[in-house]
């Protein structure tokens, strides 16, 4: 996963506030020790607490929200302040964040030789060390003038393959194709322990077994059909959904 994004760097290069129309905004579940709600406008606390509260967004350590293109307002004073805003919505504390914040990507690219400035090393050391989260230096711990604006990430960011939210169930299925691989498929199939010693079915006429190496592809011989009658137009709906 990804930290470390910011809402605001030091170079003053911000994100939008919350309540732009048809803005997408992740906020992240905070102790409410640490709570410290920002002085907002009745219009712009009542619409953002709508949102998150009537969110169905099931993840247990952010909730992304969407500003609506209408019917929804926040007063027009507080579009111009600080983007950076905690809330308590329901007795819990929301804090906005980078939209990135907790998302996973496969990072390999900045791996490869050459690509990443900072070395390597800089970026397999999170996961090496065990850690869960690369964390990105809007703000660099040792040397102010290396913290890196969120421009940067912008800049590189489709590179990296999108993968998902830290904390949200996901499919094998639904990986990029660059993760799935029979690797990773066996990985977590044995983590799982799900059962990989297959079915037997009932093959076609002149069926041979799948050649991997050809890539995702299916191809039918027309000879053979599989809906009775002279009518073919559904034949390859038919297919598909058999498989």
């Amino acid at each position: 996963g990804l930290k470390g994004l910011t809402v605001i760097d030091q170079y003053d290069q911000r994100l939008e506030h919350p309540c732009t129309p048809e803005l997408r905004s992740r906020w992240e579940l905070t102790d409410m020790l640490d709570c410290q709600p920002s002085d907002l406008f009745s219009g712009t606390k009542s619409s953002l607490t709508y949102l998150l509260s009537s969110s169905s967004d099931e993840n247990a350590f952010i909730r992304d929200i969407y500003f609506p293109s209408s019917g929804t307002y926040c007063n027009i004073t507080d579009g111009d302040t600080n983007p950076e805003i905690e809330i308590v919505v329901d007795g819990e504390c929301w804090k906005r964040v980078h939209e990135d914040h907790m998302s996973v990507y496969d990072m390999t690219y900045w791996t490869l030789v050459g690509k990443h400035p900072g070395g390597v090393n800089n970026i397999k050391k999170w996961s090496d060390s065990g850690q869960e989260f690369l964390i990105f230096p809007s703000l660099h711990p040792m040397r102010k003038s290396s913290s890196h604006p969120i421009s940067r990430w912008y800049n590189i960011k489709a590179k990296f393959p999108y993968v998902g939210r830290f904390g949200d169930p996901l499919l094998i299925q639904d990986l990029p194709n660059e993760l799935r691989t029979d690797d990773v498929t066996k990985f977590y199939s044995d983590e799982l322990n799900i059962d990989n010693s297959g079915v037997l079915i009932c093959g076609s006429p002149n069926e041979v077994a799948n050649d991997r190496s050809l890539g995702f592809h299916f191809d039918a011989n027309s000879g053979f059909t599989t809906k009775s009658g002279v009518d073919k137009t559904n034949n390859r709906k038919l297919i598909w959904l058999m498989i």
